[in-house]
């Protein structure tokens, strides 16, 4: 548990210390999908997706850049934004991610979850809901909270590395070797009350000064996708940070 409040009171104080920087780093990426947004509004096919990948080009972009300001120290402006080797191997690395998420759910739901949800049809249990939506989802759930958990420590890595695809994995699943449980709680200290406030901030204008709008509540979680970022960058840089001697020393 102490180790959980020192990576979530780190977080904050990380949060607190760059708060102002951070907004001046995040104004053009987060103006780029605003208006990106606006511009998807309704459009399906081709176009949705080069604006989707776009977007999400942009964020890395976003994250690579607060990675270096806290580890490397480079200047908090908005020259820390642009698209060069380490953010194409960023690209990299979640395209990785991407097939692997592919390849989990796939094993998951045809080989695992399939005979459960006959099971479950067959004793006549609602798979929408209640149990039948925890026993189809929450195993899926932990798998991919747990990869993450390991892996929180890649982004640095990456900025601070140089090796190759596999060694890099290697070392950011090492250094979260027997701290999973403490990485997890300190990051639900962190995100988990963040989060909330977001939410209920994005329902809130939405609901009641938009009036339903579907494009303000889009533009909404555009901004709370950005906090996200920030937050999960700035505990991933923390968590590194802390993880870092006990693995140099070992």
């Amino acid at each position: 548990m102490n180790q959980s409040l020192v990576i979530a009171g780190a977080t904050y104080r990380l949060l607190s210390g760059v708060l102002i920087s951070t907004l001046a780093v995040m104004t053009l990426p987060l103006l780029m999908s605003l208006a990106l947004t606006v511009v998807d509004q309704g459009q399906k096919g081709l176009f949705h997706e080069v604006v989707s990948l776009a977007q999400s080009v942009m964020k890395i972009v976003y994250v690579a850049a607060l990675l270096r300001i806290f580890l490397l120290g480079v200047p908090a402006t908005p020259r820390a934004l642009h698209f060069g080797r380490v953010e194409l191997i960023f690209v990299g690395y979640v395209a990785a991610f991407v097939v692997f998420s592919y390849i989990i759910s796939s094993v998951y739901f045809g080989f695992v979850m399939a005979p459960v949800m006959m099971l479950m049809l067959v004793l006549g249990i609602s798979l929408s809901h209640g149990i039948g939506f925890i026993a189809i989802m929450g195993g899926y759930v932990v798998v991919f909270v747990y990869v993450i958990l390991r892996l929180i420590t890649l982004g640095p890595t990456i900025i601070l590395g140089g090796n190759t695809f596999v060694d890099t994995v290697a070392q950011a699943w090492g250094q979260s070797r027997n701290n999973t449980i403490s990485i997890a709680v300190g990051a639900m200290m962190t995100v988990g009350p963040i989060a909330a406030i977001g939410m209920f901030g994005v329902a809130t204008i939405t609901s009641r000064i938009f009036e339903h709008s579907n494009l303000a509540s889009d533009l909404g979680w555009v901004v709370m996708n950005f906090v996200a970022l920030t937050v999960a960058t700035c505990l991933s840089g923390v968590v590194f940070r802390y993880l870092e001697k006990p693995v140099k020393s070992g």
